[in-house]
């Protein structure tokens, strides 16, 4: 989506706020400011490298998931990932294994698992390690599992 394309969608767009603060005026400045400031494909610097596609989540372990896909896109060395993942069962952990690029070191991610049952998620080498998160009591359960965040690649 293009810059132009996301102000007119703000434009056509206006959330109600219980103040009434937030003018639809107020809020259509605001986000033009924030459009604005994105960066678009043409601002990345000459020589810089900038690739996506979709991937596959595989699972490396003795459990089966099925449903998995994945997107991901490279800017420099900066990789950003998303993807979902279902599974049937109970773990104390999961490893997907086939990030698109490696990574050059340990990156947390952001994950949420069945009921919105937060995950703890960190990409190593080429996996990630799903674990239940800090302070949670008990395996990860079945359901969809969903992750998004970005790392540096090696």
């Amino acid at each position: 989506m293009t810059k132009n394309e996301l102000k007119a969608l703000s434009n056509n767009t206006f959330y109600d706020n219980n103040s009434g603060e937030i003018t639809p005026q107020k809020h259509r400045a605001f986000n033009d400011a924030m459009i604005d400031t994105m960066v678009a494909p043409t601002d990345i610097p000459e020589g810089v490298v900038e690739e996506s596609g979709s991937w596959t989540p595989s699972p490396s372990g003795n459990y089966v998931i099925s449903s998995a896909s994945g997107v991901w896109s490279r800017i420099g060395k900066m990789v950003f990932i998303s993807g979902t993942f279902y599974y049937g069962g109970s773990v104390s952990s999961i490893t997907i294994a086939g990030l698109p690029r490696p990574t050059s070191g340990t990156s947390e991610l952001n994950a949420i698992g069945q009921q919105d049952y937060n995950l703890r998620a960190m990409a190593v080498s080429s996996s990630i390690n799903f674990t239940p998160h800090v302070g949670a009591t008990g395996p990860i359960i079945g359901g969809t599992v969903r992750f998004n965040g970005f790392y540096r690649m090696q």
